[in-house]
């Protein structure tokens, strides 16, 4: 892996490029964990031309946009994804193939997404990925069931979770990010001159550098603190709160969690960080939480839809890791391990769970 050669005596990748073709590909697998985000992040911030070449990798498959699920785009991702069988022995060779195959897959899926534009009804509504809204705000967006991995300008990240939109505003004096629908993990490049504010609703974020989750939730927002310092507050009329203004600022050290909602004083909480943020490796963990609570979750990533058919399924006690995007493989795992049946509705594609009797 790129960023990650321990002996020193292979030599690395030519270009920036490729480099960055090859982290954005192993990034777009499924199975892609936490190990492979962090040396992902250590490569970025080794230089500005990484951060560029990797933007360059992202914007060729963000003009996709839509077109990106077209079956014909999925296929040939697959086929660049797995161009080289990891037994291959020539480490930097199979690397390379990798890249090489990221390039010409981004070239073929560009031409085929303007194929599809072209040939769409006049009123068709097709958005992308990455829309640029102003010379200084650029707005990203993943489906149902997708996640992304943004680099930003200054070396920062932001990993956009299952059907999330996300407005970014970077320029010399500020770094402001808008998450405007659900959920983000941000792993922060130090700035002193610059915090790095996250805006959900009224609330407000502001970090040096560190490593924090956000999300929406009805009316409230939800803060993560993984690594450092956040402070967390809100704004009126576009003014940030704090110190002897109308709300005080809370501070958050790592392990700890805030909900804040409209109107109502935050709580906060000590929590495990790993199973806040273990949507970040395509897994969705619970300890103990009700059935209800872990089929809201579950349905955020699916098409699919889990419901229950028994209310008094709701307070059911439910343990263990599923993968995210499965309703399937959720609802096959629960009926193998607690007294439910799995009834299927194509028609509302719906999975209805019972109590086996």
């Amino acid at each position: 892996m790129s960023g990650d050669n321990q002996s020193g005596t292979a030599s690395m990748p030519a270009s920036a490029f490729d480099q960055a073709a090859e982290w954005f590909a192993r990034l777009q697998s499924e199975d892609s964990g936490s190990a492979t985000k962090r040396r992902f992040r250590r490569w970025l911030r080794q230089s500005p031309d990484n951060v560029s070449a990797f933007r360059e990798c992202q914007s060729m498959w963000d003009a996709v946009g839509d077109a990106s699920s077209d079956p014909d785009i999925l296929s040939m991702r697959n086929d660049a994804l797995t161009a080289v069988q990891p037994e291959t022995h020539d480490r930097w060779g199979r690397i390379t193939a990798i890249a090489a195959s990221l390039c010409a897959l981004a070239i073929s899926v560009t031409v085929l997404a303007l194929v599809t534009r072209d040939t769409a009804p006049a009123d068709a509504s097709i958005e992308t990925a990455r829309v640029a809204v102003a010379p200084e705000a650029t707005i990203y967006r993943t489906e149902t069931g997708q996640r992304s991995t943004i680099s930003l300008p200054d070396g920062s990240t932001a990993e956009l979770n299952t059907d999330s939109l996300m407005q970014v505003n970077y320029s010399n004096d500020r770094r402001e990010l808008v998450l405007l629908k659900g959920e983000a993990f941000f792993d922060v490049a130090k700035d002193p001159e610059r915090p790095f504010v996250v805006k959900a609703d009224d609330k407000v974020v502001r970090a040096v550098g560190t490593e924090f989750a956000v999300r929406m939730d009805g009316d409230a927002v939800r803060v993560t603190l993984v690594e450092g310092v956040v402070d967390v507050g809100r704004t009126v009329e576009g003014r940030f709160l704090g110190g002897g203004e109308e709300v005080t600022l809370e501070r958050l050290v790592a392990g700890e969690q805030i909900v804040l909602a409209a109107n109502r004083s935050g709580s906060k909480d000590a929590i495990d960080t790993q199973i806040a943020t273990s949507w970040r490796d395509g897994r969705l963990v619970f300890d103990n939480d009700p059935l209800s609570r872990v089929v809201a979750e579950v349905n955020r990533y699916s098409a699919r839809k889990v419901v229950l058919g028994d209310p008094s399924l709701a307070e059911m006690r439910v343990s263990g890791s599923f993968r995210a995007g499965s309703a399937d493989g959720f609802a096959k795992n629960l009926q193998a391990a607690f007294p439910v049946s799995v009834q299927t509705d194509d028609e509302r594609n719906h999975l209805i769970l019972n109590w086996n009797n």
